[in-house]
């Protein structure tokens, strides 16, 4: 059975953000795991923490993030890990031009012979009925906002190939981008996708 192969392609790894989120607490905090009433999983934290306002527009065809949102994320990211949150331990950040509210971690990870992409998406999205608004957003900007919910999303992606080296992954090649559905249909075959 022939598999449809697609690529990965790994876009903008800012030095400033995997310097922070290299620190590994020495003592990682406790934290629950839950799914809410829409299936969407979080990680309950000890205490609340304040996720920054972030702008919500980004042209997909620039593979930077501004300024000001990396400077809020970077913020945002120190924080976690000085309330000793142990999720970022190996792991590098990817921008995601498409996924400004859901900043992208990742690692290549090999055992027995196969290598496998992780990725870490933290889901920033303001959710009313959870979040308590500590400043107002805009068009512009997302509101800022207090919480002990920290929504994420984890895949893990098999690998077939590496693009660029394996310590500076410019992108990878992976099995299969859909696979058969519930129903019975299947995907097409990809290109490429970017993250």
């Amino acid at each position: 059975m022939e598999q449809a192969t697609g690529e990965i392609r790994l876009g903008y790894s800012d030095p400033g953000m995997n310097e922070i989120i290299a620190v590994s607490p020495a003592e990682p905090i406790a934290f629950t795991r839950h799914f809410d009433q829409n299936e969407d999983f979080f990680l309950r934290l000890p205490s609340a923490i304040v996720v920054p306002s972030l702008p919500i527009h980004h042209d997909v065809r620039r593979s930077r993030p501004g300024e000001d949102y990396l400077s809020a994320l970077r913020d945002l990211t120190r924080t976690l890990i000085a309330r000793r949150l142990a999720i970022f331990d190996g792991l590098s950040y990817v921008f995601d031009p498409a996924e400004v509210q859901r900043p992208t971690f990742y690692a290549l990870n090999e055992q027995d012979g196969r290598i496998d992409l992780y990725l870490l998406r933290l889901d920033l999205s303001f959710r009313p009925t959870v979040h308590e608004i500590t400043e107002r957003g805009s068009n512009d900007v997302s509101p800022a906002y207090r919480t002990d919910r920290l929504y994420v999303e984890a895949d893990m992606i098999p690998v077939t190939g590496i693009m660029g080296s394996e310590s500076d992954p410019e992108g990878v090649r992976v099995e299969q981008i859909v696979s058969e559905t519930w129903i019975g249909e299947t995907g097409r075959e990809s290109g490429s996708t970017e993250i």
